[in-house]
């Protein structure tokens, strides 16, 4: 969809929206992101009909970094794949193949895409980003709407309850990751600014990065943790954490995912020489039955969102023991019923060794 090659990075640099509206629309008149069902995209004026591989031609860049993500690997993602062939709904569909209609089976097209250019950018028949920009010759116009570079921008697929009728309460938020942004030290910095950093453009300027790189990017789990203190005593090594440069809890996102905070005794040549002691950060759900149906309830998060201090049970015959954090996709009881090796599913993102000194009586 071509806008000028000078432009490229700003046309198609943050989230837009996800519904039909007419040309000339005005910001005001734009929802927000949100899962399908959506309104069927329209031809837009000076370019026609609207597909990823169209966005593609002209920004080939963004379009590069894309297909490196998780939005593009939302439905073929092997996790999802197998999660998916046991629990076949239209709540599983309308994110992870939202161009489609969620109330069938998604087409070849819309599970190859996953969440792309026109998920996000082509509402009706008009491109949307942050800001307006006027056409240029054999390009589009871009309507602005300022909240596209905002949280509310990713609320709608990234904050929402577990399935069920709006009515049926309680129920838990199965993600609820805009609530602790809001809630964090980092409040005031919008989600982009982590998750879409500006990167420099191939024509010398800069564009919001589209990789969308969190667990692919071991760096920025790692960044995700601070660890202030470990220290070993006889039958115990403690260690103390706490958000790092995170603006949400830690993990967030999907229900599985946790962390493991291990310790295990090793000799002086870092062999391991006993069992881990395991700590698991993340969060328990329970069911409960009220009038209107059985709902889903969160019963504890242990999940990193404020400093943390944790003892992991040791013999106390330790005098060295490794320690690590780990990020977890899933738990390797879940990694195991899905025939995934859980080592592929996680990334420490801090280890380290302690010693302790030990009295020699004569």
């Amino acid at each position: 969809m071509k806008r000028g090659r000078a432009a490229v990075g700003w046309s198609a640099a943050l989230f837009v929206v996800v519904s039909s509206v007419t040309s000339g629309a005005a910001a005001d008149d734009l929802p927000l992101p949100r899962p399908a069902p959506r309104d069927p995209v329209l031809p837009i004026e000076g370019v026609g009909a609207p597909t990823d591989a169209r966005c593609a031609d002209c920004h080939a860049e963004i379009a590069l970094e894309w297909r490196a993500s998780l939005h593009r690997r939302a439905w073929v993602d092997p996790y999802f794949a197998r999660a998916y062939a046991f629990e076949r709904t239209g709540f599983c569909r309308k994110c992870h193949a939202p161009t489609d209609d969620p109330s069938v089976d998604p087409s070849e097209e819309a599970r190859a895409v996953g969440v792309a250019c026109t998920t996000c950018h082509v509402v009706g028949a008009n491109v949307v980003g942050s800001r307006a920009l006027a056409a240029v010759p054999g390009g589009h116009v871009v309507i602005g709407d300022a909240r596209l570079a905002t949280p509310a921008a990713c609320a709608g697929c990234h904050s929402f309850p577990f399935p069920g009728p709006p009515d049926r309460e309680p129920r838990a938020r199965m993600q609820d990751t805009l609530a602790e942004h809001e809630r964090s030290a980092a409040a005031a910095k919008a989600c982009q600014h982590c998750h879409m950093p500006r990167v420099p453009s191939r024509d010398g300027g800069t564009h919001r990065n589209h990789s969308f790189a969190v667990q692919a990017d071991p760096s920025t789990l790692a960044r995700a943790v601070e660890v202030r203190g470990v220290s070993l005593a006889a039958g115990a090594l403690r260690i103390s954490i706490a958000p790092g440069v995170i603006g949400h809890a830690f993990p967030t996102g999907d229900v599985y995912r946790q962390v493991e905070v291990r310790a295990t005794p090793v000799d002086a040549s870092g062999r391991p020489r006993g069992r881990s002691a395991v700590a698991v950060l993340g969060r328990r759900f329970g069911t409960v039955t009220s009038p209107r149906g059985p709902a889903r309830v969160q019963l504890d998060d242990t999940r990193l969102d404020r400093p943390r201090t944790i003892d992991l049970a040791l013999p106390p015959t330790t005098t060295r023991a490794r320690w690590q954090v780990v990020w977890q996709r899933m738990p390797p009881r879940v990694a195991e019923f899905f025939r995934m090796d859980v080592r592929d599913q996680e990334v420490v993102v801090a280890e380290g060794v302690a010693t302790r000194e030990v009295e020699v009586r004569r």
